[in-house]
């Protein structure tokens, strides 16, 4: 019985077909499984003088190997300074300390396939720095087999504590005609702080009709009828002082 055989050319377009077949499965493979590199806030808005916890995970989704000589960096965003992290960063680049500006740097090494890590980044927003609603993009980078780079970013929106308020009130007198009258001034609530920190502070109280200026407190000048006190400088974790 005569043995039926595929021509030359036949067959060697199926073998070829086949290994096309093969190529485009390994590429497709090669493409679907890269290394993943993402960063998420804990917190969509968080207030002045707060922290907020980013996390950076890090996949190594390759089918086998490892993903060499794995490194992650966070720039600290403007505003905002460095509380802690776990685990510790390898390095901090200019001060040390995490300042706004500096790099938070984490040596991963070689990274084994399959493998996940997570870092947890706990930064604060400076108390005083921000307006009421001030959006912040946060960018870490990862570097891994020499020169391949991904880049995650998240935003949160920094709200501030309220606002800057003055209230006057009297703390005194008058019993009989002609007694002084006392008065007392605040800035914001005792320890309550402001929006922002504020510079170049004035603060001036004009005296009613037929009233007479006896003394202010903590430098007030009197002058044609109008007592004047230069703060200077408010700092929204400070005390103001009563006037």
């Amino acid at each position: 019985m005569k043995r039926h055989q595929l021509p030359v050319t036949k067959a060697f377009r199926l073998a070829s077909f086949g290994i096309m077949l093969a190529i485009q499965f390994l590429m497709a493979s090669y493409v679907i499984a890269q290394p993943t590199f993402t960063k998420t806030a804990n917190v969509i808005t968080v207030e002045s003088g707060e922290c907020v916890t980013y996390t950076l995970a890090f996949e190594c989704s390759l089918l086998e190997g490892f993903c060499m000589g794995v490194t992650l960096e966070d720039v600290i965003p403007p505003g905002f300074t460095f509380d802690q992290s776990t685990p510790l960063p390898d390095m901090i680049s200019g001060t040390g300390t995490g300042l706004a500006g500096e790099t938070l740097t984490w040596d991963l090494g070689d990274v084994p396939a399959g493998t996940s890590i997570e870092i947890a980044v706990a930064l604060c927003a400076d108390p005083g720095i921000f307006g009421s609603m001030t959006t912040v993009t946060n960018t870490a980078i990862a570097t891994y087999d020499g020169t391949f780079m991904l880049s995650s970013s998240d935003d949160v929106t920094v709200t501030s504590a309220p606002a800057w308020t003055i209230n006057k009130t009297k703390t005194s007198g008058p019993t009989y005609h002609n007694d002084p009258v006392n008065y007392a001034l605040s800035i914001s609530g005792p320890g309550t702080g402001g929006t922002q920190n504020i510079d170049n502070v004035v603060v001036t109280d004009m005296l009613p009709p037929g009233a007479m200026f006896i003394s202010a407190s903590n430098g007030g000048l009197e002058s044609m009828g109008v007592i004047t006190w230069n703060l200077g400088t408010l700092d929204v974790t400070a005390i103001p002082p009563p006037l």
